[in-house]
């Protein structure tokens, strides 16, 4: 019998068969850039991975820091949990 926190398919990062109920959404581009289009087909350890090691650099850039102070979008965190 399954567990009852275990959801069918795969990591879109990693492949692994370990998605779970309580996996929250990845993001597809940062939350803090604005956008909201997200995916459930990551799991918790790459939604992690994906916003220490790709989304805070990103979003340190300088450009990007240039465009969120012109469009006033002033959300610091990226959402990952």
């Amino acid at each position: 019998m399954a567990d009852v926190g275990e959801r069918p398919g795969r990591c879109w990062y990693c492949v692994e068969a370990r998605l779970r109920a309580d996996d929250p959404h990845e993001h597809i581009i940062p939350e803090a850039m604005g956008d909201k289009l997200t995916t459930r087909h990551v799991c918790r350890a790459c939604n992690q991975r994906a916003g220490s090691q790709i989304d805070n650099p990103v979003m340190q850039d300088w450009l990007i820091a240039v465009d969120r102070a012109l469009t006033h979008r002033t959300t610091t965190g990226c959402g990952h949990g």
